[in-house]
């Protein structure tokens, strides 16, 4: 039924046609169209259009920084110990951050109760070795081993 249906409103073109711009050699009449689009579906003439249900579970909150996720699956995060100076000195690499570094690293360091990192005052602020927020990549580097609770903490965050 449905290919007598398609064969009945097949259009052939004239020989003008052929010599038309192409776009026309495609085109059917919207009458014929509208009815081979919509023979196998019901419409309603009247949609009505209904809110979209809402969760109760809370909005995600957006942050002005991005640490996205690497490897094969994408399923790692991008937080790497590196030990220097035969291991007496360790570093906590943060790589792959879009967007603001120096409100993750406040974020950071305020959830980790260390305080302002760029207070030069504030003990714990040689615990920030550097920020870089070149074009490329950026990269926050800390002092100590933190890998583990850097990346629970982007995890809690929803990274």
């Amino acid at each position: 039924m449905w290919v007598s249906a398609v064969r009945s409103a097949m259009f052939v073109p004239s020989r003008a046609a052929f010599l038309a711009p192409r776009a026309s050699l495609f085109t059917t009449p919207p009458s014929i169209a509208q009815r081979v689009r919509f023979s196998s579906t019901n419409v309603p003439e009247e949609a009505e259009e209904q809110p979209h249900p809402t969760s109760a579970g809370p909005l995600p909150i957006r942050y002005p920084y991005f640490v996205s996720r690497v490897g094969v699956n994408g399923m790692n995060l991008p937080v790497y110990t590196d030990i220097r100076n035969a291991r007496s000195r360790y570093l906590t690499n943060i790589r792959k951050v879009e967007g603001d570094v120096t409100a993750l690293c406040r974020d950071l360091f305020e959830d980790f109760g260390w305080g302002d990192p760029f207070n030069k005052l504030n003990p714990n602020a040689e615990l920030l070795v550097r920020t870089t927020q070149q074009a490329g990549s950026k990269m926050i580097v800390i002092r100590g081993n933190w890998s583990r609770d850097v990346k629970a903490w982007l995890e809690e965050r929803g990274f």
